[in-house]
């Protein structure tokens, strides 16, 4: 029995928790805003966008390498927003324009209906360097070691560490059936726990109810 499928709509229930929780909690703050969008974007991309990928263009790749590029940028704004040291603000301003760089070699070297491999596995590098950062910045430097964002970064490690080599083999094996069915299996357990990690980062808010500096 194929429980992919059923992992696939666990995860996206689970991906509503921590939406959901944002729009209760209420907070201003751009990271939280951000991270609103990301998941409303994962949610559409997953219900509708990969459906109308098939429908429109007979793959849902379009929609997967679409989603790549939002999900870096989304993401590494709402780590830029909560990181303060100037030395690792460049270096996400830096490694933000090599995937850039990495998506326009990637859209001119290969076919666009062909897995993105490349921006996939330096998107997963990028996120988790950043993650990592966050999460040094934010345990050196408070007396309070679970806020919100460390929790969402160990959320963001758990999910891209998991799944790195993972993308990294899509592009070769992505046709293939059983490799289909072990990449929603994959993929599904990790998203659940990041997203788990994501509602308990936002509860956590409840109970600290302060924002974090933003510097912009």
């Amino acid at each position: 029995m194929n429980i992919a499928p059923y992992l696939t709509y666990l995860s996206i229930f689970l991906g509503l928790l921590p939406l959901i929780a944002i729009l209760l909690i209420k907070r201003k703050n751009i990271s939280f805003k951000l991270l609103l969008f990301y998941l409303f974007y994962s949610l559409l991309s997953d219900l509708i966008l990969s459906k109308l990928s098939i429908r429109y263009f007979n793959s849902e790749i379009y929609s997967f390498r679409l989603f790549t590029i939002v999900e870096y940028f989304s993401i590494t704004c709402i780590l830029f927003a909560q990181i303060e040291g100037l030395i690792f603000r460049k270096f996400i301003k830096f490694s933000s324009l090599a995937f850039a760089f990495f998506i326009l070699l990637d859209i001119y070297t290969n076919p666009l209906n062909e897995f993105d491999s490349i921006p996939t596995g330096v998107e997963s590098l990028l996120i988790l360097t950043t993650s990592i950062i966050l999460l040094y910045e934010k345990i050196l430097k408070s007396n309070n070691y679970f806020t919100a964002f460390v929790w969402i970064s160990i959320g963001l490690i758990l999910f891209f560490a998991g799944t790195f080599f993972l993308f990294i083999m899509s592009q070769n094996n992505y046709s293939n059936t059983d490799f289909n069915d072990t990449y929603g299996y994959i993929v599904a357990i990790f998203k659940i726990l990041m997203y788990s990690f994501f509602f308990i980062g936002i509860i956590s808010e409840i109970k600290n109810p302060k924002l974090n500096t933003l510097r912009i």
